[in-house]
């Protein structure tokens, strides 16, 4: 669906890009990953084809550069903050945006409606939540039905309910065979996604499955474990045998472990033990990429 060949982006002696080369397949997530300034908003502006680069970049076949119009076309974008008028009512709002697409007023109803937004339509776009300017702004790049969808920092300057929504809308989106994707530097996507391109000043640093990336940098896993009283140096000495940071905090246990070993870890705590609750915080990628950039292993 997008093809990304040896792009690179200077700012006269600045390099914004240095030779950066990915590939989406169709229907596909991907996350693009790096801390502020490591190019992945200059990326997504050379794949909307705003700025002028070099190398190639193709979008479902079209040249973005050559057939600009026609690989625009197949692209839905939301910016970190959208421009919107806050004194027009999100129906007006809607109706100009699709007047500029071209696109039909019915659309906009079935667009509103997808991301609950309808019942909101007579509300002024300046009293909506940032969660909801958000979905605003999603349902307008659906406009026209553009198979790939891009996600500048999109979990940034929302709540953590406005995260949940997005992330029910990012499994939304999947299910109706859209290509994503998504730039961050936040954490608690790569569930989502089969694909994760560490970028930093420029460079790609890594790239593959988030699964393999967090194996390759020996991701850890943390298991909080409360078990009653008489069960504690039981399941203390068994988390003794996989991790050297067991920590006790107010009759919970704290067990960094390997993302390989968690599985096998519980299993042994909860058949040895008298467990009364357990939690897993899972590695995620994207707070881990700093291990990438820094040549951790």
């Amino acid at each position: 669906m997008l093809k990304i060949e040896n792009l690179t982006k200077r700012y006269g002696k600045f390099t914004a890009l240095d030779q950066v080369s990915m590939e989406l397949e169709d229907k596909s997530t991907t996350l693009l990953l790096g801390p502020n300034g490591a190019g992945k908003t200059t990326l997504i502006r050379c794949v909307m084809g705003l700025v002028y680069f070099q190398g190639k970049i193709a979008v479902d076949g079209q040249d973005v550069i050559h057939n600009n119009k026609a690989a625009k076309s197949m692209v839905g974008y939301v910016p970190q903050e959208s421009s919107f008028y806050d004194n027009m009512e999100v129906l007006d709002q809607s109706y100009l945006i699709a007047e500029l697409k071209g696109r039909s007023r019915e659309e906009v109803k079935d667009r509103l409606g997808q991301v609950n937004l309808w019942d909101a339509r007579n509300k002024r776009v300046g009293s909506l939540s940032s969660g909801m300017k958000q979905r605003l702004g999603i349902a307008l790049a659906l406009l026209g039905d553009p198979p790939l969808m891009i996600f500048d920092e999109p979990t940034s300057n929302i709540d953590l309910r406005g995260q949940l929504e997005f992330e029910n809308l990012l499994t939304d989106l999947s299910s109706q065979g859209k290509t994503l994707l998504i730039a961050t530097h936040l954490s608690g996507l790569d569930e989502h996604a089969q694909q994760a391109v560490v970028l930093d000043k420029g460079k790609m640093m890594a790239k593959g499955q988030p699964g393999e990336l967090l194996k390759r940098i020996n991701a850890i896993d943390t298991i909080y474990v409360r078990v009653s009283e008489d069960s504690m140096a039981t399941a203390k000495e068994i988390a003794e045998g996989y991790s050297n940071e067991v920590m006790t905090r107010g009759g919970w246990l704290l067990i960094p472990v390997q993302v390989s070993a968690k599985a096998s870890l519980a299993k042994a705590i909860l058949n040895g033990c008298n467990v009364l609750d357990i939690l897993i915080q899972p590695a995620t990628i994207e707070s881990q990429y700093l291990k990438l950039i820094g040549g951790g292993n």
